[in-house]
């Protein structure tokens, strides 16, 4: 009965290990999104990291652990919202706003959020309110995103370009 139990809990953990790991060096993806822009993919970076890749070229977004959030698209261009989950217990979670124009620019924002997850997500009028958690500290924590530019409790976040 035990070996049952040992060859049963080999067969389910084996897929999660091989996907896991990288053939001939190349990068396994782990989530990707096709735009206008390109493929954006989150690939393994070494043994304890992720970063996204955009056309297969590192963009300059690194994590511990990184996930396609939400993807919109709009007339002015395509948006994606990545968290970033850190680990540990003093900031776990962290988003960034990856923007595709219309005029071929992209851009990557800065980290922005309160530490916690996002209650509300909304779009209407080609623009993203996201709202979240209200803690003591931040008791009506927002951002907003409308036409490339990112507001957050309505101070601006920097973005940077990446192409």
């Amino acid at each position: 009965m035990k070996k049952v139990i040992l060859i049963i809990t080999f067969l389910l953990a084996y897929p999660i290990y091989a996907n896991s790991q990288s053939k001939n060096g190349e990068f396994n993806e782990k989530s990707a999104i096709i735009t206008d822009s390109g493929k954006f993919a989150i690939v393994q970076k070494g043994d304890h990291g992720q970063q996204i890749l955009l056309d297969g070229k590192n963009i300059g977004v690194e994590n511990y652990l990184l996930s396609f959030k939400n993807y919109f698209q709009f007339e002015v261009g395509e948006v994606i919202l990545v968290e970033i989950v850190t680990g540990g217990s003093g900031c776990p979670y962290g988003y960034i706003f990856i923007s595709c124009c219309k005029d071929g620019k992209i851009y990557a924002s800065e980290e922005f959020g309160n530490c916690a997850l996002p209650n509300i997500i909304t779009e209407s009028n080609e623009t993203i309110a996201i709202y979240f958690r209200k803690t003591r500290r931040d008791p009506t924590y927002r951002v907003q995103y409308k036409n490339c530019t990112i507001l957050e409790n309505s101070k601006l976040v920097k973005q940077r370009a990446v192409k």
